[in-house]
């Protein structure tokens, strides 16, 4: 069983999950070949994870193991969380074993992350559960284990660190500027040098302070606190503006391995306005990020989302 401890030193929490190193691998070398036949989340595969708890695309009635499925949810069968300690879920983005978020299309962007917002409303019922938290990791340098594109969602019954940090900026902002920290993000950004893309209902920017090179932030422009405030049509904004924001970074920065996090307001938050982070891993932090939480980024800002505008407009031309 998986155990929550606190840091009282540095305020943090640690999740001591001692058969999370029992999971299975398929990401060493990149010269070493996948068998998809043997892949947990490939289509015809589906008796290998537990019971899904959400499936898109399959008609119903239709046996477990029977394509075709566009989106699926099961529980992590080698949980982060357990019990009293939160909820793991695996989210499986595609039934194409290599099919990136670069390679959806819109619709299927969306799918996706409907499915998400689906959980969060489910999960967001639990009163045990203070937070929830969707991430992908793509590729070795970013902590997958699995080549199969999948997302994961965690929740837990402490908010944090970083979530009760994010709540108190907004907090401080509104109390100083009396508007939304994001929603003034969203206000400048069409004029802005760090604008990626720009959408009728979601825009993406590379944040002033990005921790990563070619970092993007990706925003709907309505306030809303929390993914399941949005409307369907504006989650739908925010698929086509993800896919471009992905298809660019892969371009620009020669496919980078990176994590994908949504960050929304918990059920007892409601100053905040939810957003996804596209986080390029370059390089692995060093002892000097560790150390002092200050992170070093080669690639300003302004000249990140330059190239990510050009990858945009011309694939074919990267600048890595």
């Amino acid at each position: 069983m998986s155990n929550l401890r606190r840091d009282h030193l540095h305020d943090t929490w640690t999740i001591a999950a001692p058969g999370r190193g029992d999971r299975p691998r398929d990401i060493r070398l990149q010269s070493v070949p996948v068998d998809e036949m043997t892949c947990p989340f490939c289509p015809g595969n589906e008796t290998e994870t537990p019971p899904e708890i959400l499936v898109t695309g399959r008609p119903e009635g239709a046996a477990p193991d029977q394509p075709p499925w566009r989106v699926r949810v099961v529980p992590n069968r080698y949980p982060a969380v357990t019990g009293a300690s939160g909820r793991h879920e695996v989210v499986i983005v595609s039934p194409d074993h290599r099919r990136e978020l670069a390679d959806l299309t819109p619709p299927e962007a969306t799918e996706l992350l409907a499915a998400v917002r689906d959980r969060y409303r489910q999960l967001e019922q639990d009163p045990d559960l203070a937070a929830t938290l969707f991430f992908l990791n793509s590729g070795a340098g970013a902590g997958a284990s699995l080549t199969h594109p999948h997302g994961q969602i965690l929740a837990t019954p402490i908010t944090p660190a970083l979530l009760r940090t994010e709540l108190g900026a907004f907090e401080r902002w509104r109390t100083e500027h009396g508007r939304c920290l994001l929603c003034d993000a969203v206000a400048v950004a069409d004029d802005d040098q760090r604008l990626v893309v720009s959408g009728d209902h979601a825009v993406a920017v590379t944040p002033h302070a990005s921790r990563f090179s070619w970092e993007t932030m990706i925003l709907p422009r309505r306030h809303q606190a929390r993914i399941t405030d949005a409307h369907d049509h504006e989650l739908a904004a925010v698929a086509v503006v993800l896919v471009d924001a992905c298809r660019a970074l892969r371009a620009a920065a020669a496919d980078p391995a990176y994590n994908l996090v949504l960050h929304s307001a918990p059920p007892a938050g409601e100053d905040f306005h939810w957003h996804l982070e596209l986080l390029p891993r370059l390089a692995p932090l060093a002892g000097f990020e560790t150390g002092t939480g200050f992170h070093i980024n080669p690639v300003l800002p302004e000249a990140a989302a330059r190239d990510l505008r050009r990858a945009i407009a011309d694939p074919s031309e990267g600048s890595a």
